[in-house]
């Protein structure tokens, strides 16, 4: 480290407190980091792919790799040792900036495209997931503790983080969105990112890249997924995977990411009605292209769902997504009736014997094919939730950081439509401030009890009190598992 440190060509950078290099020492045979005569710094994240079909760049001896392959290798990313430090006043320091292949990976050029928040991610320097392993269980622990005993001011961060990286999307869906939006017409600020990652990414537990647009889109989202990952925490994606890259999906693999695919039916007119853009085709080889690849690396695709939104354009159509899924590898589908109230051809109103036949069809063919089937929400012929049942997790252990910087605590109210649900900006105030504001304990106060229904910030809480089941927060409260509502028997 002290070779480093001479290495350095100035001396005005932040200067790094001895813990931090206590930490890097401990990290260096982790991460495979080996200097060059150059200056150069390699990172080595396991071993490499020679698919270039695929974006991806076959190892080469160092002395024989182009400029051009160093910066592409998704696995051993160099660097300039002075990207070690943050230069004073720039968000990311230093050097060239990262250009677009257009196949997922980075190529290194001249100064790009300034508009891109995540042109420069891979100047980033990841040092290890072990080194945050014991701030995230005292975390876990400490926050788990708090939101048993009903504390409204808390010590712990936030388990849970979604980062809207983008508004953007590729597809313009009719319970969505009236027109298609540019993936880069709103973006998340990278300095803003790196703020958030770096104070909150040590001990969240899963990192969610998404909100109401398509990050996989996003030219450096490799990049994305990579310094995200070094921080120890799993990430999470919902996507619509209607799209053509091949290193986007390794990546995912790579990175064991648990990846949600929005898909309302396996039949193509029926899909194109509902996701205009959309196509079944590309969605199938994608999957099974993912599927293959999760279980080639970690043993199985366990981490992989369908998220259906029930449509009535799509309720005949339901059972054909679960024996989709068979198809394709997937061994989970989640099934959310739809929010459609300016939208009644789309509603389930007064259409519950449909709805409970679709259902029936839908459990059988699970149990046929060994697919399980969740009910993420109320559907008619099923009970409803306890509105009395244990307070939702999400005040205390869940934040979300919209594209504009402004936060809140649910990654259900995400979107133009869910700004009142917003608590502060992290623009003008810090992140505790925000946590433990006034206004986020009262939030808590009211999920604690007595959850009325007029409260401020809870009238869609309290639909969700009575009519939202058990998703996917048995990750952080494991007792919640049984509560899920299985329609299959698998």
């Amino acid at each position: 480290m002290l070779l480093l440190w001479k290495q350095t060509p100035s001396r005005d950078v932040v200067c790094w407190s001895l813990t931090s290099y206590a930490v890097m020492l401990l990290s260096l045979k982790a991460a495979d980091i080996t200097p060059s005569r150059s200056g150069e710094i390699a990172f080595s994240f396991g071993g490499d792919s020679a698919d270039d079909s695929s974006g991806l760049c076959s190892r080469v001896p160092k002395r024989q790799r182009t400029h051009h392959q160093r910066a592409r290798l998704p696995r051993l990313m160099t660097m300039p040792s002075n990207h070690f430090h943050r230069q004073q006043g720039r968000a990311f320091p230093g050097g060239t900036e990262a250009s677009h292949s257009g196949d997922g990976c980075v190529g290194t050029g001249p100064a790009s495209d300034e508009r891109n928040p995540f042109t420069q991610l891979s100047r980033l320097v990841p040092v290890g997931a072990t080194r945050f392993a014991s701030a995230r269980d005292w975390n876990r622990d400490k926050n788990l503790a708090e939101y048993r005993s009903g504390e409204l001011v808390l010590q712990s961060r936030p388990r849970y983080m979604l980062v809207e990286l983008t508004q953007g999307c590729n597809l313009q869906c009719e319970m969505c969105r009236s027109q298609r939006i540019g993936i880069s017409s709103s973006r998340l600020d990278s300095a803003l990112f790196r703020r958030v990652a770096e104070e909150l990414f040590p001990t969240a537990e899963l990192v969610d890249l998404r909100g109401w647009g398509e990050s996989l889109l996003l030219p450096n989202i490799c990049e994305v997924m990579r310094y995200t990952r070094s921080f120890g925490c799993d990430v999470r994606f919902v996507t619509n995977l209607s799209f053509n890259r091949k290193a986007v999906l390794a990546a995912l693999a790579e990175h064991h990411c648990y990846v949600a695919v929005s898909l309302d039916s396996a039949e193509v007119d029926v899909l194109l009605n509902l996701r205009r853009g959309a196509s079944l085709a590309r969605i199938r080889s994608n999957l099974k292209i993912l599927v293959s690849q999760c279980r080639a690396l970690h043993g199985n695709s366990d981490r992989i769902v369908l998220n259906c939104t029930v449509q009535a354009p799509a309720l005949a159509t339901l059972e054909s997504l679960v024996t989709f899924a068979a198809e394709v590898g997937v061994p989970e589908v989640r099934l959310a009736s739809v929010s459609a109230s300016k939208k009644p051809h789309l509603s389930l109103c007064g259409r519950d014997e449909d709805v409970a036949a679709a259902l029936q069809l839908v459990q059988r063919t699970g149990e046929q094919h060994g697919i399980r089937v969740v009910a993420a929400t109320h559907f008619a012929g099923l009970p409803e939730s306890d509105p009395h049942k244990m307070a939702c997790l999400r005040p205390w252990s869940f934040a979300c950081v919209n594209v504009d910087g402004l936060v809140g605590f649910c990654d259900h109210l995400i979107g133009p439509f869910a700004r009142k649900y917003l608590i502060g900006d992290l623009r003008v105030s810090g992140f505790t401030e925000i946590w433990n504001s006034d206004q986020w304990q009262e939030l808590r106060r009211e999920h604690r009890g007595p959850r009325r229904a007029g409260a401020e910030m809870f009238s869609h809480c309290d639909w969700c009190y009575r009519k939202r089941f058990v998703e996917f927060e048995d990750l952080f409260l494991p007792e919640l598992g049984p509560a899920k509502i299985n329609l299959s028997t698998t």
